[in-house]
């Protein structure tokens, strides 16, 4: 579906030009979670070539082609998050401006990214957004927010879920990239609102296993256990660059290489 995806468009709208001052102002009165921090960090933890197989297989590489929801599922510790950084930085070669993504974090000390209206604020601020303009429907909704003396006042998670909608109504296309489903309190509130979505987009979860209920409309899996022998393969291009720090040599080596690789059990 997207041989031309980095010529997504903006449909019957267009951003609106703001001075630098207002727009970091909406900006820091929209206080979305800051994501790209997990994603460098996660991105700075990946060992160099691991992950790269998940560019070849064939349910990635169609899915990319398709809109629907592709389902990333895997123990913990199976390496999803870092995995999660090849994926985006895959897609935003494509499609630098139209990929979107959030990390649902428990561990945040914010509180915010882990919830359902973290989740809608981060998307706000990635779709209604640019370094020089604001969307229009960011623009209204800051200024009813702030209308009538209300300074600061925020909005609603009702009005965050009508705002994002009237956003990806004038958006043509693009991928949206969810890491650690698991660790969202609020996952049925999310679900639900994916299904609600426009059918133009690609959406990729990653999470530890989950109901099939709850993931029963996914159009695409990829099981980590299933692939084990590529995670295995991946524990092991971290090992040989975690091993240069000691002075294992000859079979010492091999023997410690072999027993970590067997004892990780795909972690």
């Amino acid at each position: 579906m997207f041989p031309n995806a980095s010529h997504f468009t903006i449909n019957n709208s267009t951003f609106t030009v703001v001075s630098n001052d207002e727009r970091e102002k909406i900006q820091k009165w929209l206080n979305a979670p800051d994501c790209a921090r997990n994603f460098q960090t996660a991105d700075d933890k990946r060992t160099e070539g691991t992950g790269q197989w998940i560019l070849d297989h064939p349910e990635y590489n169609e899915w990319k082609q398709c809109p629907g929801l592709l389902w990333i599922q895997g123990k913990a510790g199976s390496g999803k998050t870092i995995l999660s950084t090849t994926i985006i930085g895959d897609l935003k070669k494509g499609a630098p401006d139209n990929v979107w993504y959030h990390y649902f974090d428990s561990r945040d000390n914010t509180g915010q990214k882990s919830t359902f209206r973290g989740f809608l604020l981060s998307l706000l601020d990635w779709t209604g957004a640019n370094t020089t303009s604001i969307h229009p429907v960011l623009k209204t909704l800051f200024d009813q927010c702030n209308r009538q003396g209300l300074t600061g006042s925020l909005p609603t998670v009702k009005a965050l879920e009508s705002a994002l909608k009237e956003v990806f109504e004038t958006i043509s296309g693009g991928y949206m990239v969810l890491d650690a489903m698991d660790e969202c309190s609020e996952p049925f509130k999310v679900v639900q609102w994916l299904k609600n979505l426009p059918r133009q987009f690609c959406i990729c979860v990653i999470s530890r296993y989950r109901s099939e209920r709850e993931i029963a409309e996914r159009s695409f899996e990829i099981s980590l256990d299933c692939g084990s022998d590529k995670v295995n393969d991946d524990i092991g291009k971290y090992l040989d660059q975690e091993i240069e720090k000691y002075s294992f040599k000859g079979d010492l080596r091999n023997e410690v290489m072999r027993t970590l690789k067997g004892k990780a059990q795909g972690q």
